[in-house]
């Protein structure tokens, strides 16, 4: 089974996810779409490609993810996640790379009103 990597990028943020060509992963992130009350406009939106509109889906909940886990800390997020594929390997998607949201108090500005 062959594989290929979709980098998802935000401004400075960005993961790498690697999924399978097979069929059994389309239709288990077919499955997960139409699972969402958005899904079928995701579908809609990308002319029925599963992968992208898959992409654009997880887009919004990784970088969400991302703000309170490493890296470690999201694959696990989502292996309990109801209605999500599990994003270890395990069935055909796996997160290589996720940034992390870190916050120094140097970078804030704090002014009295």
């Amino acid at each position: 089974m062959s594989t290929k990597q979709y980098q998802i990028v935000f401004d400075w943020w960005d993961a790498l996810l690697e999924i399978s060509d097979s069929q059994e992963t389309k239709e288990s992130i077919e499955k997960q779409l139409r699972s969402f009350s958005d899904g079928q406009k995701l579908l809609d939106e990308e002319n029925g490609d599963v992968i992208q509109a898959y992409l654009k889906q997880m887009s919004t909940q990784l970088i969400t993810a991302s703000i309170d886990c490493t890296l470690s800390g999201v694959v696990k997020l989502f292996q309990d996640k109801d209605a999500f594929v599990p994003i270890d390997g395990s069935k055909g998607v796996k997160l290589l790379s996720i940034d992390n949201w870190v916050f120094h108090l140097s970078d804030f500005e704090f002014e009295e009103v």
